[in-house]
């Protein structure tokens, strides 16, 4: 077992949801309020991505908006990035060095990932 799988485990845990205590390198939650949360290792990183469906008539206002929230001037103190998916898949992620995440850092790009969606979206 590599020593961030437990990491993995506690923070699904704290979130609600149980995973196993042997975590694949792609974990798929979904979250009521915010869509799809993703987290994903590869390559000594770990992403973690927030998907959330955008009716068509808000698409080009939401991606304007979360690409001027997570620009590298103004953005967060974890380094957001945006993107779409699909036709209407608004997507907002965080790569982490796989060897330095702690427990609070997820709880934290979690938290930013939402708070950023969140006013992204709003009207």
């Amino acid at each position: 077992m590599n020593w961030i799988e437990p990491l993995l485990v506690q923070f699904c845990q704290d979130l609600g949801i149980t995973i196993g205590d042997n975590p694949h390198s792609l974990i798929q939650l979904e979250l009521e309020q915010s869509g799809t949360l993703q987290l994903e290792r590869h390559q000594g990183q770990l992403t973690l991505w927030l998907a959330r469906a955008v009716p068509w008539h808000q698409s080009g206002e939401a991606i304007r908006r979360a690409m001027t929230l997570t620009a590298a001037a103004q953005g967060p103190a974890l380094p957001v990035r945006s993107g779409w998916l699909g036709e209407d898949q608004l997507i907002l992620f965080v790569t982490l060095d796989e060897r330095a995440v702690t427990l609070p850092q997820l709880h934290q790009a979690v938290t930013t990932l939402t708070r950023l969606q969140r006013e992204v979206l709003a009207s």
